[in-house]
């Protein structure tokens, strides 16, 4: 990201339902793709039910309905390299400030602190990573089918306190994504809105 201490950020892989796998790590992958693709459900589902009479009826339909059938969904495995004997500029960041184009982003903990989350007065807070954690971020895509009153959460990964004894860090999202054909608005599908998304940071084409 910009603005992010080391430039060379490495992303080990990237799951999708179809994605082949090393066999070493197959088997506990895909387990872990199916369980967190049901917490989605779950966490969705809840908020189909907490969610105001006017958030429902701007659904084009239920929140839960939207993963149905997904294939879009994806788990991501990132390497944040360690630090040590690395020159980094004064006030520099592992990750930059973003939200997550998703819908929700199930975060397991990380294997070291640096996660941070925004409130809405600008403040921001360390996420704790206690082994077991999972962290729950709102994405662009359900601020925009719920109208902005769940809005996208803002957040970051920091540099450790001594960038010289600074290890490595390992983080491991699943972004939960709609079917592409579902209406997020009344002119924006999924499978658009994600496109111009992925153009507007230089993903896509």
């Amino acid at each position: 990201a910009k603005g992010a201490a080391h430039k060379d950020l490495k992303e080990f892989f990237q799951v999708y339902p179809a994605t082949e796998l090393p066999p070493v790590a197959a088997g506990l992958t895909r387990d872990l793709y199916r369980d967190l693709f049901h917490i989605g459900e779950t966490l969705l589902a809840w908020l189909d039910d907490n969610a105001s009479e006017d958030v429902r009826a701007g659904l084009s339909e239920p929140l839960t309905n939207m993963l149905k059938g997904s294939s879009e969904c994806m788990l991501r495995v990132i390497h944040y390299p360690a630090l040590a004997g690395i020159e980094v500029e004064e006030g520099a960041v592992r990750a930059a400030a973003h939200e997550d184009i998703n819908l929700i982003t199930l975060l397991l903990a990380g294997s070291a602190p640096g996660l941070e989350a925004q409130d809405q007065t600008g403040a921001w807070h360390q996420v704790p990573c206690d082994r077991g954690m999972i962290v729950v971020n709102a994405g662009d895509m359900l601020q925009l089918a719920s109208g902005g009153a769940f809005p996208s959460t803002t957040h970051r990964v920091v540099n450790p306190a001594d960038v010289r004894t600074g290890g490595a860090r390992f983080s491991m999202p699943m972004f939960v994504h709609p079917r592409p054909e579902v209406a997020l608005s009344k002119d924006k599908t999924a499978g658009a809105y994600l496109h111009e998304r992925l153009v507007e940071i230089g993903l896509a084409s």
